[in-house]
């Protein structure tokens, strides 16, 4: 009899202790788990805002590591004959349309000569259509013709105003007016959306029955950085 008194009263307590250890509230759990938390040096709140900035940071790193600039290099020999020493460095999108211009000789531009020389880098002339321009937008885009030397022009993926450009097809050109209609022009194609692809450059003369100042431009080459 005692002992079936005993064993159903342990049979209560053991009932009860079971209760209580269920019924803690979950708030209370979770505070535990912060304090726990924070014994280690950083709170589940924290942890979690860590986590949300790494992985932020992470995609702010692939896209500025896709960001990329073209630079444009080649020889430039000063000719002494009239009529020459001319040459611009523009982009073109694929549809033919100007994007940029990187450089433009103070003759076409600042002074506007393409009024009384037609013929002179008549490419970016027709491209451009300077006569819509006013002075302060030809002065930031014209300079002095350098006296000869290894000349570059670094393209920065912006258009006029200042904005990346999309990715897509574009042509970097080197137009150089070697004396009057006499016309080399360099072209590279460059595909933003593959920047794996090798970068050629391509040379047209306008006039192949002329050679005065044929040595005005060489060794031409695109790097894409």
């Amino acid at each position: 009899m005692k002992n079936r008194f005993f064993f159903a009263a342990l049979t209560v307590v053991l009932a009860l202790l079971s209760a209580c250890a269920s019924g803690v509230p979950e708030e209370h759990n979770a505070g535990i788990r912060e304090t726990a938390s924070s014994e280690s040096g950083v709170s589940e709140t924290d942890r979690r805002a860590n986590e949300d900035a790494s992985e932020s940071d992470a995609g702010r790193s692939v896209e500025l590591s896709d960001i990329r600039s073209v630079t444009l290099r080649f020889d430039y020999r000063e000719s002494h004959t009239q009529a020459s020493n001319l040459f611009a460095v523009y982009v073109i999108n694929q549809d033919g349309e100007l994007v940029k211009t990187l450089f433009l000789p103070n003759f076409i531009g600042r002074r506007r000569y393409y009024e009384r020389r037609p013929d002179a880098v008549s490419g970016w002339v027709a491209l451009a259509n300077p006569s819509l321009m006013d002075d302060s937008e030809l002065d930031a885009i014209s300079g002095a013709t350098p006296d000869g030397g290894s000349l570059s022009y670094t393209w920065d993926l912006t258009d006029e105003n200042g904005a990346t450009v999309e990715k897509g097809v574009y042509r970097m050109i080197l137009e150089a007016t070697l004396y009057w209609d006499s016309e080399t022009v360099f072209t590279a194609e460059i595909d933003l959306s593959h920047p794996e692809q090798p970068v050629t450059v391509r040379e047209e003369r306008t006039r192949s029955d002329v050679d005065t100042n044929a040595d005005m431009i060489a060794n031409v080459t695109v790097t894409v950085d």
